[in-house]
């Protein structure tokens, strides 16, 4: 399964604050992959359900606030700065760690100063907001280690096939029905 993106790079975020990011070959081939939904209702996060689909839907309103879904849209353009991508990481943190955004000493990086801050807050805050809800056209994954953090990562959403409603195939069967008796 491949994770890059348009420019062929590999699109990752962390979502792990209590572990370094593995800098051996060794240490990254050790990596399973999950399907996001998985990972947040596995034991790793206490299996409660309702957090997992909660915080689920908040990483992926998150995700369709940027131009990761459509290069053309998304008020969040990633990769285009580093106060930006920082500020997503952030906020990505905030929602998997259950963090209030006020508090600022686990929401900040050194050197960035409060724009960063200000940007995860209102991020934050869209996502948790119910009217915001909207989920990005994404697939999401994690890659888990014991070795080093985990990351989060995403391809465009495969498209399903979507099954006829049974009132569909009912009202088939009555004009078909009512063409055969006109034939007798």
């Amino acid at each position: 399964m491949s994770f890059g993106g348009q420019d062929g790079d590999f699109n990752a975020f962390c979502i792990q604050t209590w572990q370094v990011l593995a800098n051996s070959q060794n240490q990254r081939d050790n990596y399973a992959l999950w399907s996001l939904e998985d990972y947040l209702g596995s034991a790793i996060h206490g299996s409660d359900e309702q957090w997992a689909k909660e915080t689920f839907s908040e990483i992926s309103a998150l995700f369709a606030q940027t131009n990761m879904v459509d290069e053309d849209a998304g008020s969040i353009a990633l990769g285009e700065t580093a106060e930006t991508d920082a500020a997503f990481q952030l906020a990505l943190w905030a929602i998997v760690n259950e963090w209030e955004v006020s508090d600022a000493d686990k929401l900040s990086f050194s050197g960035f100063g409060g724009a960063v801050h200000d940007d995860v807050e209102l991020w934050v805050g869209e996502t948790r907001s119910a009217e915001n809800q909207v989920a990005a056209s994404l697939d999401f994954y994690v890659l888990s280690s014991t070795t080093s953090q985990n990351l989060l990562v995403w391809k465009t959403a495969t498209a399903t096939e979507v099954p006829l409603p049974a009132t569909l195939w009912l009202m088939l069967a009555g004009i078909l029905g009512v063409g055969l008796i006109r034939r007798f």
